[in-house]
């Protein structure tokens, strides 16, 4: 699992992707400090909001709200990057020709962007589901030059 600095940073420009996250058992997470946690069952009670901010309250008086940036599992982006109506064998070949192909650049080739899965795959999601590729820190929509 990516818990890199430089993987929080591309989760946390990813709106999209957290605006789809609902919490559960086994979710990895990064708090505003940078901190990485993990959902676990026995949790204190906590409620998130819609915005990704987490309500807790240790006694009645005080309420902290708290940012949560979810950090998708490489089986979790595969499941969001799936194609709909298209079988696994073809989604996998669509990932792998786009792994290949040459990214904003024009010179390396996707797969070699970045050095773990979660960020190829989250690259993947965002270019395929959002179209919108990283570039020099940033999530850019497709088509327009980052320069």
């Amino acid at each position: 699992m990516d818990k890199s600095l430089k993987y929080i940073e591309m989760c946390e420009k990813a709106l999209e992707i957290q605006q789809e996250w609902i919490p559960s058992k086994g979710d990895w997470y990064s708090l505003p400090n940078k901190t990485v946690e993990i959902c676990i069952e026995d949790e204190m009670p906590r409620t998130l909001t819609k915005n990704y901010l987490e309500i807790s309250s240790n006694n009645k008086k005080i309420i902290t709200l708290t940012k949560r940036t979810w950090l998708p599992r490489q089986d979790q982006l595969i499941v969001l990057s799936k194609l709909p109506g298209i079988r696994f064998s073809k989604n996998t070949l669509i990932f792998l020709n786009w792994a290949n192909r040459k990214g904003p650049d024009e010179i390396t080739p996707n797969k070699h962007r970045f050095d773990t899965l979660e960020k190829v795959r989250l690259s993947y999601l965002m270019e395929f589901k959002h179209k919108k590729t990283w570039y020099n820190n940033s999530w850019y929509p497709m088509g327009k030059n980052p320069a």
